[in-house]
């Protein structure tokens, strides 16, 4: 493998890793070293936060880690599909943030205090991100030809009721990492969601549907206010895992 490349009389070295989009890219697309940015640059916000938290409203903590926070694990986070576990727990620093948001403790679970904000997990985040890209590639057509060149609708071999569902086809893979591709990933997400979400036409109608309360797993938890519990999902959920 060449290390080095001459290029108009100057010599261009092989590195591992390149920036793009303010979002560093290794040779294997695992994201190691740019999650670890993420989680550092979060903690140190997040430290600062604590010390303040006490002088502050819930609602006012609750915008300011959202902006610190969210910010930054959503930053193109649709290219962080279908990554390891270990790079994912990685994320978890959202948990953090919501127990500085809630003044909660340990004996209160994670996703109940995720849940108390109305917060989705890294994971869901990632899925919602896709779904609204798939959407506006499908739906609106304003995405980048190369986004909506990757999306074929679903078009049986003989007339079935599936035929209008508005699915779309599911390319075959034999590899792990050929499940990363927008081309397999997306159909997958889009064709789980409920047929009232794929027959929107508007961005405006796809989010009034509230997709957070249907990626949103519901709490049992103390700290889940009943006006925002959602409706039990677990078909939809176990579809979901099925899909990965």
């Amino acid at each position: 493998m060449l290390s080095t490349l001459a290029l108009v009389n100057d010599c261009v070295c092989r590195s591992c890793q390149s920036l793009s989009s303010s979002r560093g890219l290794d040779s294997s697309l695992i994201y190691d070293q740019h999650l670890l940015n993420t989680v550092r640059n979060c903690n140190f916000h997040l430290c600062a936060l604590s010390h303040i938290r006490s002088s502050l409203t819930q609602d006012v903590a609750n915008m300011m880690a959202s902006c610190i926070i969210g910010s930054r694990i959503d930053y193109c986070n649709s290219l962080l599909i279908g990554i390891s576990e270990q790079n994912l727990d990685r994320l978890r620093v959202q948990s953090k943030a919501a127990r500085i948001v809630c003044n909660a403790g340990r004996q209160v679970t994670s996703s109940d205090v995720l849940y108390s904000l109305h917060w989705l997990p890294v994971r869901r985040r990632i899925e919602l991100k896709t779904a609204t890209l798939c959407f506006k590639a499908v739906k609106l057509g304003n995405s980048p030809n190369y986004l909506k060149n990757m999306l074929k609708p679903y078009e049986p071999l003989r007339s079935l009721r599936s035929s209008t569902m508005d699915l779309l086809t599911v390319l075959r893979t034999d590899t792990s990492f050929g499940l990363r591709r927008f081309s397999v990933a997306g159909p997958r997400i889009w064709n789980v969601l409920p047929h009232e979400l794929r027959q929107c036409n508007t961005l405006q109608c796809f989010k009034s549907v509230s997709l957070e309360d249907i990626l949103l797993p519901p709490s049992h938890g103390q700290l889940a206010p009943h006006s925002q519990v959602a409706p039990p999902i677990a078909f939809l959920m176990t579809k979901l895992a099925r899909a990965k």
